[in-house]
């Protein structure tokens, strides 16, 4: 599969990987590129992506500025977004970023996931207070594999030219550890549900 920017003569057609979004919504308007180890708002170090949606991305963050240090989502959508969503989640910051695609909307909120996708695809996330509460990356890591990221490639075979509008690299969201083995062996009493928008 392919996604395709046009330019003022003919359109680049770009490599599509399963999971990931589309490059094509790195254009003015769309996506805000974000690379694992940057910082917002000079307190949320980027350490995973967690996900995306056709309006926003989603990213385990680190609070720089909180003790003991906190993890958290980061919700950034998209500069054409009107509002974003806040879901039923706790809201701990909002704030604004201006990037090479416009001003994006931003949430940090708790963290939760993965969706429960053999329940129901999307919108049930997991929540566990024993997840909320690591005191580490190495701890928090226990139950998320490492994000990865893939190359930028042009279907036609062509060198990829780096533009501000893009990520350096496209990152693979990180799976959770929390899955259905995990979560039906689990202690009840710190596993929840979760519904979002």
């Amino acid at each position: 599969m392919s996604a395709t920017i046009p330019t003022s003569t003919e359109p680049i057609w770009y490599k599509q990987y399963a999971g990931i979004e589309s490059i094509s919504g790195y254009t003015p308007g769309g996506y805000h590129p974000v690379d694992i180890g940057d910082v917002y708002h000079k307190r949320y170090r980027v350490l995973n992506k967690l996900g995306h949606g056709a309006f926003a991305t989603f990213w385990l963050v680190k609070d720089l500025q909180s003790f003991p240090r906190r993890f958290l989502s980061l919700k950034i959508a998209i500069a054409n977004a009107k509002h974003i969503a806040r879901e039923i989640q706790i809201v701990f910051d909002d704030f604004e970023i201006k990037g090479p695609n416009g001003t994006h909307q931003c949430i940090i909120s708790e963290l939760c996931g993965p969706d429960i996708q053999y329940l129901h695809k999307g919108n049930v996330l997991l929540y566990s207070s024993k997840v909320a509460h690591c005191q580490s990356t190495k701890e928090l890591l226990q139950y998320f594999e490492r994000s990865y990221t893939v190359p930028i490639t042009r279907v036609d075979k062509k060198p990829f030219v780096p533009s501000p509008h893009f990520p350096k690299r496209l990152t693979h969201p990180a799976c959770s550890y929390m899955d259905e083995v995990f979560v039906s062996t689990a202690d009840p009493s710190w596993i929840h549900i979760k519904i979002c928008d």
